[in-house]
């Protein structure tokens, strides 16, 4: 007996180890292998096309997405159908479509009910001993209800004096002007607390260290090849010269399959892209969790929230 108990712990601790060493492995791909991205466009005068196809794990996990409106994004893995924004819609579609009606039912529409007035009935007795018709219908006379006359609108009893006049003016627009100081001040209260609180050496630093991460996620996430043929033109010639002087100074650090073509008769922009690369999770996750951790980030976090609480107290 105590044999069989120790050959099914056995079988089970073999078990639990394989799905333990599964999910392992399945961390470390999401964590450490590549999602690999495309990006091809065309924009010329008609239309404007875009087309983005992902992959991971040498197609396991396929995303697509295709433009022009109204747009549709396809998600597949192995070769199942995860999610298609196209079927989503046709569905929609048809829900809104009235069911058909058979010839045999009818429809029955509710009419709606006239207003009715409350009467007085008044019967008579006739000599002859008959019963007396309901006769004189009379409406009742509409009197105003205690509910709806607002305590903040008297009644008036009578013309109001000049001097009454004169006195609620003044008070109406002595409330408007304290009411705009107020605002004033609240706005005043804010640019002075936000001005302090950004030129401080801790909010100063906390900025330089985010700038730093997120710009080694970008650099990770970044296009491992780009390609463009651009051709523009502003409204204006002048401002034309002034933004492909920007593009002269910018073309060394953009690569040499970038190509601009500048139009200084007529305002246009048209042109091809394409764009590859890869992202890892394990990049982006690891400056989000270091940029977290950082002391500095909470202790911004937190006077941003007491000065909230403070204001609504208020």
């Amino acid at each position: 007996m105590l044999d069989i108990v120790l050959n099914l712990l056995s079988i089970l601790g073999i078990v639990l180890l394989v799905l333990l060493g599964v999910v392992f492995v399945v961390l470390l791909l999401v964590l450490f292998f590549p999602f690999t991205y495309r990006v091809k466009g065309q924009k010329d005068a008609e239309e404007m096309s875009i087309q983005v196809k992902a992959h991971w794990l040498f197609g396991l996990l396929r995303v697509h997405f295709a433009y022009p409106d109204p747009g549709k994004l396809t998600v597949k893995a192995l070769f199942f159908k995860v999610f298609d924004s196209g079927e989503m819609d046709r569905k929609g579609d048809d829900s809104k479509i009235a069911p058909d009606k058979s010839p045999g039912k009818t429809v029955r529409q509710d009419i709606p009910k006239e207003e009715t007035v409350p009467r007085e009935e008044i019967t008579r007795e006739k000599d002859d001993g008959e019963q007396a018709d309901r006769t004189e219908v009379k409406p009742q006379e509409e009197y105003p209800k205690e509910a709806d006359i607002s305590p903040e609108e008297p009644v008036a009893t009578g013309k109001k004096s000049f001097h009454d006049k004169i006195s609620a003016k003044y008070v109406k627009i002595k409330y408007t002007i304290l009411k705009i100081y107020d605002r004033i001040k609240d706005v005043w209260e804010n640019i002075s607390f936000y001005q302090k609180l950004l030129t401080e050496e801790n909010t100063r630093e906390l900025f330089k260290h985010a700038c730093f991460r997120v710009g080694k996620i970008l650099k990770g996430i970044r296009p491992r090849k780009l390609k463009a043929d651009v051709i523009f033109g502003a409204a204006s010639p002048d401002t034309t010269g002034y933004l492909y002087g920007v593009y002269c100074m910018l073309s060394p650090k953009l690569g040499k399959d970038i190509h601009v073509i500048p139009d200084f008769a007529q305002a246009i922009f048209e042109g091809r892209l394409y764009a590859a690369g890869h992202i890892t999770v394990i990049q982006v996750l690891l400056h989000g969790i270091v940029l977290l951790l950082d002391k500095r980030l909470r202790i911004f976090l937190r006077r941003l929230k007491k000065h909230g609480a403070s204001k609504n107290k208020q």
